[in-house]
């Protein structure tokens, strides 16, 4: 089945989500979702075949692997996340910034924003690494990427600017 957790039901940016080592969460491919003003993860979600879906509560700016933002997401809590799509962010969330990130147990990341996807540190080194990558933002995108399958709409304004330091990118279409 479906698990929702909603950690700020009233949307005042204080509600927080938070998972012990022994929290952990699982579905039988089922979809997880965490609405919250900011996660930390020490317990699993699975959702085996499955999606996790981590959502901040607010327009609150994203931070994923070493990149701060309020709604933050570290390499090691997005390694605890088993799905065949782990979806950060939604179409009201403000700026994504990443910084070394490769989730381990999903075979596919989606970011949405109403801002833009940038890089957290500009080291030339990836930001991204996994199989498949989504990226729904506004205002722009440059990150450097290690990964199979690119996909990205970028709607209102802004450029894409995406290096890939795998040398195997294929630009195509990705099932979110």
């Amino acid at each position: 089945g479906t698990v929702s957790f909603d950690a700020d039901v009233d949307n005042n940016a204080s509600g927080s989500y938070t998972s012990s080592a022994s929290g952990d969460v699982s579905t039988a491919g089922g979809t997880i979702t965490v609405i919250a003003s900011d996660v930390s993860l020490a317990g699993d979600l699975n959702a085996v075949a499955g999606n996790v879906l981590l959502q901040p509560s607010t327009a609150a700016t994203i931070g994923l692997g070493g990149a701060a933002g309020s709604f933050n997401v570290s390499d090691t809590e997005a390694d605890l996340v088993t799905a065949a799509i782990l979806e950060i962010g939604t179409a009201t969330s403000g700026n994504i910034s990443v910084n070394d990130i490769s989730p381990g147990g999903a075979n596919t990341l989606v970011l949405r924003t109403d801002g833009s996807v940038t890089e957290g540190a500009g080291d030339g080194a990836a930001d991204v690494t996994v199989t498949n990558l989504a990226i729904d933002s506004d205002d722009g995108v440059n990150i450097d990427v290690a990964l199979t399958t690119l996909a990205v709409s970028n709607t209102v304004s802004g450029g894409v600017d995406v290096t890939d330091t795998g040398g195997g990118l294929t630009v195509g279409s990705v099932t979110t």
